[in-house]
């Protein structure tokens, strides 16, 4: 069995469930937290409204950017099994769902479900939108991070990005107030 979001309980047969280890998140960032019940990663596709409360079910009825955005304000678990549990979305969907993470309350939840995307996901798009969400904790350490990613990324574009969240951090620290 395995716990729902709305507290219930799926059986899920032959679900493989393995632990994201601490080290996969680098030293610059906080280890993820091992007493969540949460930290489990599903590796099997698994529908999405397995994941999600029924009212955002009901008031969405889609994989949106509004639901993500919705999801990380009002409920930040939902949105990080979401993002962990592989097969639930595909790497556009993720992205939005992982920026869209950036703006939840729990700083703590926020590292703990973009870090491993950041740092370790296959899809160069991911990991750009991991990047944006962890971008908006603005962190000494989150800055290190993606001056790191900037530098050592295997793609491109996400360097270029983690470029620009530099250069507007930057411009953000030298602009004089209002």
């Amino acid at each position: 069995m395995v716990p729902r979001v709305d507290g219930g309980t799926s059986d899920i047969d032959n679900a493989k469930v393995r632990q994201a280890p601490a080290s996969r998140v680098g030293n610059a960032l906080e280890p993820l937290p091992t007493e969540d019940p949460r930290e489990a990663i599903l590796e099997r596709d698994i529908d999405w409204r397995q994941l999600v409360p029924a009212r955002f079910q009901r008031e969405f009825g889609a994989l949106t950017e509004d639901l993500f955005l919705a999801l990380a304000e009002q409920a930040p678990a939902s949105l990080a099994r979401l993002l962990l549990t592989e097969g639930a979305l595909n790497s556009g969907e993720l992205s939005l769902a992982a920026e869209a993470m950036g703006g939840a309350e729990d700083e703590r939840l926020v590292r703990w479900s973009l870090a491993p995307l950041l740092l370790s996901h296959r899809s160069p798009v991911v990991r750009e939108g991991a990047m944006y969400g962890l971008a908006c904790l603005g962190t000494p350490d989150i800055r290190r991070t993606i001056k790191t990613v900037a530098r050592v990324d295997r793609n491109p574009a996400v360097r270029q990005a983690a470029g620009a969240v530099l250069a507007g951090w930057e411009e953000q620290c030298e602009s004089p107030g209002p």
